[in-house]
């Protein structure tokens, strides 16, 4: 990481210190959200707000504003504690309303369960693989955007759900020690 941030940041030096522009970000006026007399040279992945190369930072592949690095550096056991509660919660529900059987077809009620818990695991995994989201529209498009990610979670989700819950365990397991 810290490779790929001191390249950038030559990278960018490089830009200024020549006189370059970087139109092909920038041409919609967009500056610095910490700096608003900057123009913007990346959008942060995580909340969108425009950033300029002295608060440029990555995380991981993603580019992020310095809010979103300390956030995902102290983010942690929370965000990890949070996603393994939520995959309990939303089994257990499923597996109470067993919606999946009828009066002509019954099913386990573990697969009401696994279903909720693929939806929350697909859109986990579906956020990132595609960080990048629906910035406008109207709402009918954010209702159809909304329904077509929700299904398109679902089916990801029961492919990935098992390697998603035991990644989130082991996140939270590692977090743990650290704390």
């Amino acid at each position: 990481m810290g490779d790929k941030y001191q390249e950038f940041k030559i990278m960018l030096n490089f830009i200024q210190e020549n006189g370059y522009q970087l139109s092909f970000f920038n041409e919609c006026g967009m500056n610095c959200y910490y700096h608003p007399t900057e123009p913007a040279v990346a959008r942060c992945t995580r909340c969108g707000k425009g950033v300029c190369s002295q608060c440029i930072r990555y995380s991981g592949e993603a580019v992020v504003c310095p809010a979103c690095d300390r956030t995902g550096q102290t983010e942690g056991l929370f965000y990890y504690l949070k996603y393994v509660i939520l995959y309990v919660a939303l089994f257990c529900i499923g597996y109470e309303l067993d919606f999946m059987s009828s009066e002509t077809v019954r099913h386990s009620p573990y697969e009401s369960g696994y279903i909720l818990l693929a939806l929350v695991c697909g859109w986990q995994a579906l956020n990132r693989i595609m960080p990048l989201r629906m910035e406008s529209g109207t709402l009918v498009a954010w209702g159809i955007y909304a329904l077509l990610k929700a299904l398109a979670a679902v089916v990801v989700g029961i492919f990935t759900a098992p390697l998603i819950v035991l990644y989130n365990i082991y996140k939270l397991i590692v977090e743990f020690r650290r704390e």
